[in-house]
C-alpha cells in the first residue's frame, strides 16, 4: 500500500492507546505465499503511534481486513457513503505498529511526498509559533487538519453549527483572496497582475489543504472572476456557480451526494439569491409602518443625516452591517435547516448569532496564523508574534464556542423528516 493522507498519532482508540488512522491505496495483496496485484483503498487504523509514517511512501502491513461498519442505531450517520464517495469500501486494522514497515522507494509517489513534506513542515511551524492548547484549532483553520482537534471541544462546534469555521470551505479562501487582492495592489501591481497572483495562490493553498468539495467550489469560483479581471471579461454569478458545480463534480462525481457539498452550494445560492430578496421585503415593510406613523421622509431629514456628526454615521454603520450579518444568517440557516435536520439531526439556533463575532475572529486568525506561518519560513522568529495574535484570537474563537454549546436553547436534537419531504421543499 502506498500511503495518500497524513498519518496522525495521539488518538485514543477503543483500548485506550494512541491510534494512527490514514487512507491506503493498495497495489497489492499476499494470499499467504505470493503477492496479488490488486487496486483499492482503506481506511487503516494502527493501534498504536506511527505518526513518523509519511504520504506518499510505499509501505507494506500486515493486518486484518474488513468491511466498513455499518450505523448501529436507526437513523445514525453512515460514514459509508463518505468512504465510498472516496472509493474506500474496506478497513484494515493494524493491532502491533511494528506490523507496519517502509516499502520499496521505488514505488514511492515523489507528488505526495513533497506535498505531505510541505504540510508536516506547515504544522511543525504552527506548533513553534502557536500555544500548545491553541494549535489543534490553528492546524484546522489554516491547514484543515480537523482530526487533532479533542472531542469536547469538536463536540462544541458540532452543538452550536460552526463546525464550517474549522473546515477549509470557501469562506476561508476568498477571505485570503481579498487580502492577496489588497495586498497586491497596495504594491502597485495592475489588475491583471493582481488577479494572476490571486489565481495561483488560491490554487497552491487549496492544494496545500486538499482538495474538498467546497475547497474545489471555492477555488474554481475564485480564479474564474480573476480570468475574467485578466482578460477583461463580465464575471456572471449564475455562470460562474455553474462552471463551479462541474469542476467540482469533475474531481469527484459522487461529491453529488457528499453533505458539505450540498451545504456550501445551498449556502452560495442562499446569499446571492435569497438574501438580498429577504432584504428587499423587509425594508419595504420597515418603510411602510414607518410612513404610517411617521409619515413620508422630508427633504429635510435626508439632509440632516447627510451632515450628521461621524460618530452618528459610525453606528448607523455598524448597526447596519449588524443588521445585515443576522440577516444573512438567517436566511442561510434556514435555507440549510432541512438538510442539516435530515443528516445531523440537529438543530442550533445559536449559531445564527455566533457565527457573526466568530467569522471575523477566524477571519482575522486565519490571515495572522497565515501571515506567521510564511514569516517563519524566512526566519522562525519572525512569525512568532503573530503566532502570538493567533493564539488569543482561537482562544477568544474556543471560549465563545464553549459558551454557545452549554446554553440549554442552543440546540436540539431532533427526528429527521422523510427524505422525500426535504427533496420536495427544496425543488419548490
Amino acid at each position: 500500500p502506498t500511503l495518500v493522507g497524513d498519518g496522525q498519532g495521539g488518538h485514543p482508540a477503543e483500548s485506550g492507546r494512541p491510534s494512527t488512522r490514514f487512507v491506503v491505496d493498495i497495489t497489492a495483496i499476499r494470499d499467504g505465499q505470493n503477492w496479488r496485484s490488486t487496486s483499492g483503498r482503506a481506511l487503516t487504523i494502527v493501534a498504536g503511534d506511527r505518526s513518523d509514517v509519511r504520504p506518499g511512501r510505499a509501505i507494506e502491513a500486515a493486518g486484518s481486513l474488513s468491511r466498513i461498519a455499518p450505523p448501529l442505531n436507526p437513523g445514525e450517520f453512515d460514514v459509508r457513503d463518505n468512504f465510498r464517495g472516496d472509493g474506500i469500501w474496506i478497513r484494515l486494522a493494524i493491532k502491533d505498529p511494528s506490523s507496519l514497515r517502509p516499502g520499496d522507494p521505488a514505488e514511492d509517489r515523489l507528488a505526495d511526498r513533497w506535498l505531505g513534506g510541505v504540510r508536516a513542515w506547515s504544522r511543525d511551524r504552527l506548533d513553534g509559533a502557536i500555544d500548545s492548547e491553541e494549535v489543534s484549532l490553528a492546524s484546522a483553520l489554516i491547514l484543515g487538519r480537523r482530526e487533532e482537534i479533542g472531542d469536547e471541544v469538536n463536540e462544541a462546534f458540532v452543538r452550536t453549527g460552526t463546525t464550517h469555521l474549522l473546515a477549509i470551505s470557501g469562506l476561508h479562501l476568498q477571505v485570503l483572496a481579498v487580502a492577496l487582492g489588497l495586498v497586491f495592489h497596495a504594491a502597485g501591481l495592475t489588475r491583471a497582475w493582481s488577479a494572476t497572483g490571486v489565481a495561483l495562490a488560491i490554487v497552491g493553498y487549496a492544494t496545500l489543504v486538499g482538495l474538498t468539495p467546497s475547497v474545489v467550489r471555492s477555488a474554481a469560483m475564485t480564479v474564474t472572476i480573476c480570468l475574467a479581471i485578466i482578460f477583461g471579461r463580465q464575471s456572471r454569478t449564475l455562470n460562474n456557480l455553474a462552471l463551479a458545480a462541474l469542476v467540482t463534480l469533475a474531481f469527484n462525481p459522487t461529491d453529488l451526494f457528499d453533505v458539505g457539498c450540498q451545504l456550501s452550494f445551498l449556502a452560495i445560492i442562499a446569499l446571492v439569491w435569497w438574501v438580498p430578496e429577504a432584504t428587499e421585503v423587509l425594508e419595504a415593510g420597515h418603510r411602510t409602518i414607518r410612513d404610517r406613523l411617521e409619515g413620508p421622509p422630508s427633504p429635510l431629514d435626508d439632509l440632516e443625516r447627510k451632515f450628521e456628526p461621524g460618530w452618528k454615521k459610525t453606528i448607523r454603520k455598524f448597526s447596519r452591517w449588524i443588521f445585515n450579518g443576522l440577516l444573512a444568517g438567517v436566511v442561510v440557516w434556514l435555507a440549510a435547516l432541512p438538510l442539516v435536520i435530515l443528516r445531523f439531526h440537529l438543530i442550533s439556533p445559536i449559531g445564527i448569532l455566533l457565527n457573526i463575532p466568530l467569522i471575523l475572529i477566524t477571519s482575522v486568525a486565519l490571515l495572522t496564523g497565515g501571515l506567521g506561518l510564511g514569516l517563519s519560513a524566512v526566519w522562525g522568529p519572525l512569525g512568532r508574534p503573530w503566532g502570538w495574535g493567533t493564539s488569543a484570537l482561537l482562544d477568544a474563537t474556543s471560549r465563545i464556542v464553549r459558551w454557545g454549546g452549554a446554553i440549554s436553547w442552543g440546540h436540539w436534537f431532533v427526528a429527521s423528516p422523510p427524505r422525500w419531504w426535504v427533496c420536495g421543499f427544496y425543488f419548490c
